[in-house]
């Protein structure tokens, strides 16, 4: 039972599931009712029926044994006459009917016992499959610190680069606004130049026109 438990929790894990506490009980109840309902060939009306398992099944009591005990009278010389080989049902003799209840109790008390047992191994498995996946979750949490601590550091110095690359660029900005103020001031003075140049070229031009009406006039 042990060992199908285990089975039964670690191929829960590799399916995706973290089996819990009450499930590998679960899952332990249900092996012991089928081994319980095993020993009577199926002769338990309760019993399920062969196929696949598709919920849980309820451990039964003592008395589905019962269908194991023969009817007084002969039925169990019949059945060793009747079948191929020595038969599997007990021939319990009438004369011990009367000791059967004490012996029941103290089955009784043995499954509570051994249901407390397997309830207490089932309760250890679950906890070493807990510790199991804590130290597993540590360990990818560590692994995700490390590479979260890989990233920050790429990302700061990313950050560095973009931070001295934005401040040369802001110093190139500052250099191209102060040529382009200096270059619009000359413009202007330029334009200042251009203008008086014109009006002096402008001046020049009606003086000598003056002159030469005043020469046309003496002659």
């Amino acid at each position: 039972m042990s060992a199908l438990s285990r089975l039964a929790a670690t191929l829960l894990r590799d399916a995706g599931h973290t089996p819990g506490p009450d499930t590998l009980r679960r899952v332990t109840t249900t092996l012991e009712a089928l081994g319980t309902y095993g020993a009577t060939d199926g002769a338990h009306p309760d019993a399920p029926p062969a196929g696949r398992l598709t919920a849980d099944v309820d451990a039964p009591g003592f008395e589905a044994l019962t269908a194991l005990v023969p009817q007084v009278g002969g039925t169990a010389k019949a059945g060793r006459e009747e079948g191929s080989g020595a038969s599997r049902i007990l021939a319990f003799r009438q004369q011990q009917k009367a000791a059967s209840t004490g012996r029941k109790k103290k089955l009784s008390t043995g499954e509570a016992d051994e249901q407390q047992a397997q309830e207490r191994r089932a309760r250890r498995a679950a906890a070493k499959v807990a510790v199991h996946e804590v130290d597993k979750a540590l360990r990818d949490a560590r692994k995700g610190a490390e590479r979260a601590e890989g990233a920050l550091k790429k990302a700061a110095a990313v950050t560095k680069e973009a931070e001295q690359a934005r401040a040369e660029l802001h110093e190139r900005v500052e250099k191209v606004a102060a040529a382009a103020d200096a270059a619009k001031q000359e413009a202007r003075r330029v334009a200042v130049e251009a203008e008086d140049a014109a009006q002096a070229v402008a001046d020049a031009e009606r003086a000598v026109e003056k002159a030469q009406r005043e020469l046309e006039a003496s002659e």
